[in-house]
């Protein structure tokens, strides 16, 4: 594991974030998986996942930045 996820993981409000991020991932994937799930909510499913895919992002994205800027 790299420096930053290391430093990540041991953020205990991030990693509470990322692990609430990640359970409404998995619970919507399982939802989309789902043979008698319709069409037009499939297509919010996909929506949502980008959404929170980006949150992931951002969130991790913030915290290397921040402790970039603070290595200075």
């Amino acid at each position: 594991m790299n420096k930053e996820l290391r430093m990540l993981v041991e953020d205990d409000d991030l990693r509470q974030q990322l692990l609430v991020i990640a359970a409404r991932h998995i619970k919507l994937a399982l939802e989309h998986s789902n043979r008698r799930t319709t069409m037009e909510r499939k297509q919010f499913i996909i929506r949502e996942i980008a959404i929170l895919r980006a949150d992931r992002d951002a969130l991790i994205n913030g915290v290397i930045c921040s402790r970039e800027i603070n290595k200075f």
